[in-house]
């Protein structure tokens, strides 16, 4: 009976330590898990504000597409297409998008169109730059010294097509569009 009594004792004892090693390994893993989980939610966190910046910035797009059709009569998605493409450039800029929508409006080309034609020239390395910027000039018929410079090729738009948006608001077509436009601005 007495030898039952120890082997029961000696198993309760080796139960204990296996006990208390498992608590110890869990005492150990504990803070490496909360390390783990504060990450993973700091990045949970840093994903959200992205997304929740890119919406807030999708949205103001949006508006200036809306209020762009408004005033020129011009297709508000086209518009959204060419802006949002500016934008993933950073060149969703008054003097940009006033030369495109003056360009758009005198060459009948889409305003998308041309806000993807100059983000493919912004993108593409230095030594295809400037025969992408040549073909840009010679499709909007202007002239352009130095290639490599960007913001010469928007002045040189701006002052071929300078108020072209504003004269095509004006006609027929121009004017349906802006109707399209206004309640386009008015729904949303």
């Amino acid at each position: 009976f007495l030898s039952y009594g120890i082997v029961k004792i000696v198993a309760l004892f080796a139960a204990l330590a296996a006990a208390a090693l498992a608590l110890k390994k869990a005492l150990i893993d504990l803070p490496l898990a909360a390390a783990k989980v504060a990450r993973e939610f700091e990045a949970t966190g840093q994903q959200m504000a992205s997304f929740l910046r890119s919406a807030e910035a999708s949205m103001k797009i949006m508006a200036q597409a809306n209020a762009l059709a408004a005033r020129f009569g011009m297709e508000v998605d086209d518009l959204r297409k060419g802006l949002f493409e500016l934008t993933k450039v950073q060149q969703n800029q008054d003097a940009v998008v006033a030369a495109f929508l003056n360009a758009a409006a005198a060459t009948g080309r889409s305003f998308g169109e041309i806000a993807a034609q100059y983000s493919e020239i912004l993108r593409a390395s230095a030594d295809q730059r400037s025969r992408l910027v040549q073909q840009f000039a010679k499709d909007m018929d202007i002239t352009v010294r130095d290639y490599a410079n960007t913001a010469e090729l928007i002045d040189a738009i701006n002052k071929r097509f300078t108020g072209s948006a504003d004269a095509y608001s004006q006609t027929t077509k121009g004017m349906l569009g802006r109707i399209r436009g206004y309640w386009t601005e008015f729904m949303t």
